[in-house]
Order: C-alpha cells, then structure tokens, then sequence
C-alpha cells in the first residue's frame, strides 16, 4: 500500500514535467521584416510591401551622371477603393558614394491621385548597404495641406 502512495505523486510528477516539452516557445524566430514598410497616411495606419526601382543616366555635358534610387512601397492589402502606392525617389551623382543620396520627388498614388500627389519632404533619412535600404519619412502634400504621411518607415529592401 505504502509503495502504491509513493508511485502516484511521481507519476504525477513525470507527466507534468513530460508536458513542459510541449508548452509554447518565446524565443521563436520573429516574422522577416525585410521588404516591408508602413506609415500613417492621415492617421490611418498603412502596411506595405516594398521594392527597389534603380536607374543611372549618363550627363549630356560630358560631367558625372545621375543615379536615381526609387523606393516604392504598395499597400499591402490594396484597399477596395483601387490602388495606392507611395513613392520616394533618391538621387546622387554617379560619382558619389550612396551616403550621397538625397531624396527629390515624394509621390502618393490612390483612387483619388491616379497620376500621383506631390508631396513635400518633411523628414526623410536612408541608410544603404551592399544589399538593401531603409529608411525613415514623413511629408505633406503640396497642393493638399491636409493630407499629411507621418511615422513612415521601409526595413531591408533589397537592391
């Protein structure tokens, strides 16, 4: 009797200690955010896919060209209204290293700004690597004060 007693708390206890095994993990690895972005666009939180355009011209005068680096991030889900795109462009000459970059045109497209909204530079940082870009921005429309991109931000796009 006495050894049956004692059997039933360590059978108790090797199952419970056997059921540890199977509890959740938190030091699972977190989702990639390379090729991501989001931002605010009037208050509405945006979540985008993101992609590199890359272009390089040659000068006409015989100088040093143009690089052209596009970031592009597309909502992601596009809403129901249709498509809605949001565009920095970054510019240096072909000479310069990318810390050169400096952003010229800001763009959104939506159902409401098919041929796309200038917008105004607020805030806009890029760092590069050998593979990718990220970055921070922020801007207002030029000929729409009140439509305004806030805490904007792209993660390991890749070049």
């Amino acid at each position: 009797m006495n050894a049956r007693l004692l059997a039933t708390p360590l059978v108790a206890t090797t199952l419970l200690l056997s059921t540890l095994g199977c509890a959740k993990k938190d030091d699972a690895t977190p989702a990639s955010t390379s090729n991501t972005g989001s931002y605010k666009l009037n208050g509405r939180t945006v979540n985008c896919q993101a992609r590199t355009y890359f272009k390089s011209y040659a000068s006409n005068s015989g100088g040093p060209g143009t690089d052209v680096l596009s970031v592009i991030l597309t909502t992601n889900p596009q809403p129901a209204a249709g498509k809605e795109e949001f565009a920095i462009n970054f510019e240096k000459a072909s000479t310069q290293p990318t810390t050169a970059y400096r952003p010229t045109t800001i763009h959104l497209v939506d159902s409401d700004y098919p041929q796309g909204l200038p917008m105004r530079n607020d805030l806009t940082t890029l760092s590069t690597t050998s593979s990718s870009v990220s970055g921070t921005f922020a801007a207002t429309g030029t000929n729409t004060p009140g439509t305004s991109i806030t805490a904007g931000v792209f993660t390991d796009v890749s070049l």
